[in-house]
């Protein structure tokens, strides 16, 4: 009995999502928003600040709109693509504006910036993570116009790390000990041959 109430609680959380989804595409046939899904892949680095990945939301409306833009983890956890995670935390993620005005038949970026603390990256190797982005568009001209989006971000890390953390420090000590051990066999053999 348990199982068929989950499986009910899904079938209405989908059915709502989509039945969202639809609505706002109608109601908001003047606003197109790219991409539907944003995918960054981290090969052997962390990306750190600007990945370069935007979304560009365009207003057909005659009017201005105001659009606020902010992560989310997705919800319910049903809807999450196979073999994917949310991320551990949000605050990771950034969009840069938050929100934007954009006039009439005109268009604006939001890009979105990644900051994973360094000391956290090894232990977040080899992760698929995705998180929803989410868009409120208004019209403070209009005020019947309140509609919303949300956008699949896919993110993965690297597999590995090309000079890990903690083996850079263990390289710069060899190569110091190193030079230092090349020095004094210079310095020796001068001494030794005058």
């Amino acid at each position: 009995m348990a199982l068929y109430a989950k499986k009910i609680k899904l079938l209405f959380c989908l059915a709502s999502f989509l039945i969202f989804l639809m609505f706002s595409n109608l109601a908001c046939a003047n606003v197109s928003v790219e991409p539907a899904e944003i995918y960054i892949k981290m090969n052997n680095s962390y990306f750190e600040g600007n990945t370069t990945k935007k979304i560009t939301v365009t207003n057909s409306f005659p009017y201005s709109i105001s659009v606020k833009a902010y992560f989310k983890h997705p919800e319910p956890l049903e809807l999450i693509r196979q073999g994917r995670e949310p991320i551990e935390n949000l605050t990771w993620l950034e969009l840069h504006p938050q929100k934007v005005n954009i006039s009439s038949n005109s268009s604006a970026n939001i890009y979105i910036h990644l900051h994973i603390p360094k000391e956290l990256q090894e232990e977040n190797l080899n992760k698929h993570w995705e998180s929803w982005i989410a868009l409120s568009i208004q019209s403070e001209e209009k005020k019947n116009i309140n509609v919303g989006y949300l956008i699949r971000t896919y993110i993965d890390t690297p597999q590995y790390l090309l000079f890990p953390l903690k083996s850079t420090f263990l390289i710069f000590i060899i190569m110091g000990t190193a030079i230092a051990a090349s020095i004094g066999i210079i310095f020796i053999k001068r001494r030794y041959h005058k």
